[in-house]
């Protein structure tokens, strides 16, 4: 049986076909820089769900975040190996699960909008000369802890506005101590941040969420879109949580361009599933 795992840092989705069904399974995501083969081992393990098929896994292929050489990726593989004993387990970068679920065998520009962000142009079968992904500390513009970062920056300043600063302090109990000890004490501050995002679509209504969101979108654009000569002639994908949760923020961030946004999508699981299985019919 064919399975397909596509995660970053924050959770993995795992897809596969049984009984005619399409179904899907969510544990805790897996990033080599922040993750060792034990804790692969030890999350996977704790799905009940992911055990009653793992002996029945034939073939698997995760696509996850920062898994971009052979180092990184081994630490994925090698936990999967542990869990899924009767599989080929193969491990690839997920902009390439990415490109698989928008373009197929097209060319385009994938873009992935979520805990973390990636692009690069797509030429049908790699991608040539692709622009670095710097990590949350010196880049990832766009990304949910980028997002995250800035709100939080403003909190601390005194700068959101009073709705959102009632939520943070009254329903969220946010300190500044309590921040510092996350971002600079507590391991996983990528993923800490990154949820501020999240709480942060619920006000997409107000100017400031909308001038943030918009501009964090453009610095994205600017960096990771642009810079590709074939950007104007080429469909722009985005997969993941804050693409999705921003659609209608994001398409507006293209306006002033001669670029658009094409598909958005939350989760690209279930189309590399169906990229796989379009392939074997």
């Amino acid at each position: 049986m064919l399975l397909i795992g596509d995660g970053g840092s924050t959770k993995a989705d795992w897809w596969f076909v049984k009984n005619g069904e399409t179904r899907n399974i969510k544990t805790m995501g897996f990033n080599p820089l922040f993750h060792t083969t034990n804790s692969v081992i030890d999350g996977l393990n704790k799905s009940d769900d992911l055990k009653l098929i793992a002996e029945e896994i034939t073939e698997l292929y995760f696509y996850g975040a920062s898994c971009s050489s052979k180092e990184r990726n081994a630490v994925i593989e090698n936990g999967l190996n542990v869990v899924f004993k009767n599989a080929d387990n193969n491990v690839s970068h997920d902009l390439m699960g990415a490109a698989m679920a928008t373009c197929g065998d097209d060319t385009g520009i994938v873009c992935i909008l979520g805990t973390g962000s990636n692009a690069a142009y797509f030429d049908g079968k790699e991608f040539p000369n692709r622009v670095p992904a710097l990590g949350y500390v010196l880049g990832d513009e766009g990304r949910g802890t980028y997002i995250g970062k800035k709100i939080l920056a403003d909190f601390l300043y005194g700068l959101v506005p009073e709705e959102i600063k009632v939520h943070l302090t009254e329903t969220m109990n946010l300190t500044k101590d309590i921040v510092f000890n996350h971002v600079y004490q507590q391991p996983h501050a990528n993923i800490y941040l990154a949820s501020f995002a999240k709480e942060l679509a619920a006000y997409k209504h107000l100017d400031y969420t909308r001038d943030l969101v918009i501009q964090c979108f453009k610095d994205f654009i600017k960096y990771h879109v642009e810079c590709y000569p074939q950007a104007e002639k080429s469909q722009i994908h985005f997969v993941g949580s804050v693409a999705h949760h921003f659609e209608d923020l994001l398409r507006e961030s293209f306006e002033g361009t001669d670029l658009k946004a094409d598909k958005i999508i939350a989760e690209p699981g279930k189309a590399i599933l169906e990229y796989f299985l379009s392939k074997n019919s």
